[in-house]
């Protein structure tokens, strides 16, 4: 099981993920480390998560949880490798939340692909929903 949370300006959003599959979704306004250890206590089976946040700055302590309980862990953002690549002139001032967006889109568009490719157009058109 994951976690995957996406610190925005406005709010962040959390995702538990099993198998590929969002299980649970939150949303809240500030995300705090009292909020984000009951959580983790509610979904003990998780053992990895990802970050991904405009406040790469003043989120260290949801960091510093997240690697010391989740076990595995990715700060996403410009040093993790992706199949894409960023033509911006200066890298750095893609916000990391945009980037991942560009990746999921290839991602999915392959995953569209593929599935075309093996003949199952049902599959193909419940990925794209």
């Amino acid at each position: 099981m994951n976690l995957a949370i996406d610190i925005g300006n406005t709010c962040a959003k959390l995702a538990v993920i099993e198998n590929g599959q969002v299980v649970d979704f939150f949303k809240t306004d500030t995300l705090s480390e009292v909020y984000l250890e009951q959580l983790l206590e509610n979904f003990p089976d998780i053992t990895g998560a990802i970050l991904i946040s405009v406040h790469e700055d003043s989120d260290a302590p949801i960091e510093t949880l997240l690697r010391r309980r989740a076990g595995r862990f990715i700060r996403f953002g410009h040093g993790v490798p992706v199949p894409i690549r960023n033509g911006y002139a200066t890298p750095d001032t893609l916000g990391s939340d945009r980037l991942a967006a560009a990746v999921m889109e290839l991602l999915s568009e392959r995953s569209i692909r593929i599935a075309h490719e093996l003949g199952a157009e049902e599959t193909a058109f419940r990925l794209e929903e």
